[in-house]
């Protein structure tokens, strides 16, 4: 970490050789942004006082703009963080655990799989059961709906949902899929709700239920994962880490081996990573966030898996956008709360018409994993990315689109555009995470990653044309649905 600005930080070089002034300004910035009374006691941490991703987002921000320092925001969630240590890191902003988190991130990567040698890879022509994480989520639920349009009426889909024991995990799934447009009544028949959590060995199931799942499953579809940009590593480290190892665990439990469809994405990649290349090839320095970093190491103990002899195909998603027919969206993709962001503030940053927000639809991204399960037995051991190979959608589209729903947005400077965002935040907080956030990294003139692999399987002229009717279909499922829930 450095000063954000190296004049703002001289500007305030007494403040920060004054710890009881630092501190004392530090407790009023997270009583303000928590709305919490602070104690006095600095062992007590950040995050048993109102704290969250958004809230940390404010407080990072608070502290740039009083101390003239910057705090990435996932340090905020460290363990030991409390108003002490973040006292400490105020005075002394040059401090860094990177190469700590690489270590960890290393070790955990290293471990090696077992129980695979000498078995023989189930193949079932036609699928009874299938195991499937991820269907209260987003890409989960789309593709659970996919795997009920191909697979077999006979098949049946055990889907684990992490809920309370008070909670029906059937409810949690069918109440995220009638959001999303999917459900059926029908689903019911099919579906297998399994309450359990990825971080817990064996899924927290008993024995004899974790037995029967092993021996009856036919193939998996590991979608499940914490999906936060604002978390450190290890808070994610549950979900991504060890739910990896508890889905090869589980794929390796019998005495054969149950094929791995599994779902990853971009943000395992650093920057410069470009190609559909394998995770070996790829080191973990350049990862910012602890959800590219447990991506990372969750990759690396796939592909050590893979090498041992278990069936897994890797599918990198980068943004996942509406579906094509309904227009229902996730409402926490970063592209939908830039749209949502500009439809509320009624304009748009400088620049953004002759760009695209580079993401597929949905639908064509499950129906190209779901096609490629059941009809080609070569893709295992490969790395796919499920990207728009040539483009996405044109903003001037959205604005176009707005115009036509009678939502006049304006072209104003960033600087603007960011200004009017923190005034919307008073009453939609989901907002907030835009304030800091880089858009150059949205606003592109074009995607740096390549896809060509993908596309030799499967057909780019099966994708949905993202025109003005079907931008039409996301920004009325974002009134609807996003800005007006």
């Amino acid at each position: 970490m450095k000063p954000c600005r190296p004049k703002l930080a001289a500007k305030y070089i007494d403040r920060l050789k004054t710890t009881n002034s630092i501190e004392n300004r530090l407790k009023s910035i997270i009583e303000t942004v928590t709305g919490e009374t602070l104690s006095t006691d600095n062992d007590i941490g950040f995050l048993t006082n109102g704290g969250n991703s958004l809230t940390a987002i404010r407080l990072s921000r608070m502290i740039r703009e009083d101390l003239g320092v910057s705090l990435p925001v996932n340090v905020l969630f460290e363990p030991d963080m409390n108003l002490k240590r973040l006292t400490e890191l105020a005075r002394n902003p040059t401090f860094t655990s990177e190469d700590s988190i690489i270590s960890r991130m290393l070790h955990d990567a290293a471990l090696e799989p077992t129980g695979i040698a000498g078995k023989t890879i189930k193949t079932v022509n036609s699928p009874s059961l299938v195991f499937i994480t991820g269907t209260t989520g987003f890409v989960g639920a789309f593709l659970l709906a996919e795997l009920f349009r191909k697979y077999p009426v006979h098949c049946k889909f055990v889907c684990l949902v992490r809920c309370l024991a008070s909670v029906d995990p059937m409810s949690r799934i069918r109440e995220n899929l009638r959001f999303l447009h999917l459900w059926q009544d029908q689903y019911y028949e099919r579906i297998v709700p399994l309450r359990g959590d990825l971080a817990q060995s064996k899924f927290g199931l008993d024995d004899a239920t974790y037995d029967a799942l092993a021996q009856q499953t036919d193939v998996i579809f590991s979608c499940g994962a914490s999906v936060n940009f604002v978390l450190p590593y290890n808070q994610l480290y549950g979900s991504n880490v060890c739910g990896t190892r508890e889905m090869i665990r589980l794929a390796t439990h019998t005495s054969y081996l149950i094929p791995v469809q599994y779902i990853s994405t971009i943000s395992a990649l650093p920057s410069e990573i470009v190609d559909e290349v394998h995770i070996d090839q790829i080191a973990p320095n350049g990862l910012t966030n602890g959800y590219g970093q447990t991506k990372w190491v969750a990759e690396k103990l796939m592909a050590k898996a893979q090498h041992h002899g278990l069936p897994v195909v890797i599918y990198r998603l980068g943004s996942m956008c509406s579906d094509s027919t309904t227009g229902a969206c996730n409402p926490y993709d970063i592209n939908t709360i830039i749209v949502a962001a500009s439809l509320k503030t009624h304009c748009y940053p400088v620049g953004s018409l002759n760009r695209k927000l580079y993401t597929l639809p949905v639908d064509f991204a499950v129906k190209s994993i779901v096609h490629l399960s059941m009809t080609r037995s070569d893709i295992y051991g490969n790395v796919y990315h499920v990207l728009h190979p040539n483009g996405g959608v044109p903003f001037e589209s959205v604005v176009v689109s707005a115009d036509k729903g009678h939502i006049k947005m304006n072209e104003v400077s960033l600087e603007e555009w960011r200004s009017r965002l923190v005034k919307q935040t008073v009453s939609n907080r989901s907002l907030e995470s835009l304030v800091d956030f880089p858009l150059g990294n949205l606003f592109i003139h074009e995607s740096p990653l390549s896809s060509k692999q993908f596309y030799t399987i499967v057909s780019e002229q099966d994708i949905p044309t993202m025109d003005d009717t079907y931008v039409t279909k996301w920004l009325t499922f974002i009134l609807e649905h996003v800005i007006h829930q």
